[in-house]
């Protein structure tokens, strides 16, 4: 009872440190600062957080920088140096670089293939077998609430995931889940209500942070979609648009739901993939 009272104890801890490195990004990273926020010894802080977030405070702060630039890249148009600086690069060049080692496209490239035509904008894909039918078990998450625009529910996630770390769930298998209950075609950005889940056992409970969610098993239409997070209505318009009315199925009254099928942290955004699961009567 101790040790799970300690794991809690530590998620709150490391989920305001996320908080603030999110909410702060134009500014330095103040380790003494985090260890104040995170109420740990300046001298132990930074082995912890490693410990349990699985890297460096750094690295979490230039993953979030680096996020940010893209979502400007494509969705703005900035210059390149206005982004670059706003990501904590003195110069294009460096932020390029930087850019390319975790996005494998360079900021221009990136930009170019996204925005530049209705082909590009569209770069996300469907596999070979676009959508298929499958059975599945029953699903349980802890989920915790993300409110606005879904291109930022990774910050939610940072919070799930330090909330996972000290309990021991982030591990090999660790597949990261999203409910998204609006649709954003008529729904005011800042009111869309989504959810930054993870698959958890029986022992897992839920607490003021996290909720927990079961999803029923049984028949799905599953669509795996590969490309860049962030052009997900497109595979739901796959889905919704095109197969349901022609497949001679309905949904069932049951949430569907997005996984994440590899590490969003360092697979290249063409790599990505999600599966898109509609639960059918």
């Amino acid at each position: 009872m101790k040790r799970k009272g300690t794991a809690v104890d530590y998620s709150r801890r490391l989920m305001r440190v996320t908080e603030h490195i999110g909410a702060n990004l134009d500014r330095r990273i103040d380790l003494k600062e985090l260890a104040e926020i995170a109420c740990f010894s300046p001298y132990h802080f930074h082995r912890i957080y490693r410990a349990m977030m699985g890297e460096t405070v750094a690295d979490t702060a230039t993953r979030l920088r680096l996020h940010r630039a893209a979502g400007d890249l494509v969705s703005s148009e900035r210059p390149l140096m206005e982004i670059a600086r706003r990501a904590g690069y003195s110069s294009v060049a460096a932020f390029s670089r930087a850019f390319r080692n975790h996005y494998s496209a360079t900021p221009a490239v990136f930009r170019q293939r996204r925005v530049g035509g209705a082909g590009a904008a569209r770069a996300g894909r469907a596999l070979e077998t676009p959508v298929f039918i499958e059975e599945r078990t029953p699903t349980r998450l802890a989920a915790m609430v993300h409110i606005g625009p879904y291109a930022e529910i990774g910050r939610t996630f940072e919070r799930l995931r330090a909330w996972a770390g000290p309990r021991g769930l982030i591990r090999p298998g660790f597949l990261p889940v999203g409910l998204f209950h609006d649709d954003p075609n008529v729904t005011a950005e800042e009111d869309l209500r989504s959810e930054a889940a993870v698959m958890v056992g029986p022992e897992v409970d839920g607490d003021e942070d996290v909720r927990i969610v079961e999803l029923p098993g049984g028949r799905h239409a599953v669509l795996v979609w590969r490309g860049p997070y962030g052009d997900d209505d497109t595979p739901y318009d796959e889905l919704f648009g095109r197969w349901l009315p022609e497949s001679g199925e309905e949904p069932a009254a049951s949430p569907h739901f997005m996984i994440f099928l590899n590490d969003l942290h360092t697979t290249p955004p063409d790599e990505l993939l999600r599966a898109v699961c509609l639960p059918l009567k």
